[in-house]
C-alpha cells in the first residue's frame, strides 16, 4: 500500500497512524510520482476540494490506475445554495480549499478522463462518495 500528501504535517501524522508496510510520500495528486497502470485501485479521501485542477488530478488517477482499476472518492460537499455561498468565500481563506464541486461536476471531470460505471452517493449532509472503473 502507498500514501501521499502534499503536506509534511500530514504525512507525519500518517506515519504514526499507518503500519510499518505502508510506504509513504511527499507529492502533488495532480503529478503523481508513481508509473502508468500501477495500482488495480485508488482512494482520495477529504482532499479533491484542494486540488487547483481538478481534472488534471482526476487525469493522473486514471494513469496510474490498472486497465479496469477502480476509483474511490469521497470528499466534503454542500448542497446548493450552500455550496455557491462557499465557493465565494472559500478563495479568502487559509485552509488550502479551492473548490466544493457539484455532482455534475465531478461526474463531468470522471468522464472526460474516460472513467466509467459511476457511481455517486451523498453520505450525509456533508460529504459524498464515488466508485468508477477505469
Amino acid at each position: 500500500m502507498y500514501g501521499i500528501d502534499i503536506s509534511e504535517e500530514m504525512l507525519k501524522k500518517a506515519k504514526e497512524k499507518v503500519l510499518d508496510t505502508v510506504t509513504l510520500s511527499l507529492g502533488d495528486a495532480e503529478h503523481l510520482p508513481f508509473e502508468n497502470g500501477k495500482f488495480d485501485c485508488l482512494l482520495c479521501t477529504d482532499s479533491f476540494h484542494h486540488y487547483p485542477t481538478p481534472k488534471r488530478a482526476i487525469a493522473e488517477f486514471c494513469r496510474v490506475l490498472d486497465t479496469n482499476g477502480y476509483l474511490i472518492l469521497a470528499d466534503f460537499w454542500k448542497p446548493f445554495p450552500i455550496r455557491q455561498a462557499m465557493n465565494i468565500f472559500i478563495p479568502f481563506s487559509n485552509e488550502g480549499d479551492v473548490r466544493i464541486y457539484s455532482k455534475s461536476e465531478i461526474i463531468n471531470f470522471l468522464e472526460a478522463s474516460g472513467f466509467q460505471d459511476i457511481q455517486y452517493r451523498n453520505i450525509n449532509k456533508s460529504g459524498y462518495l464515488v466508485i468508477a472503473k477505469k
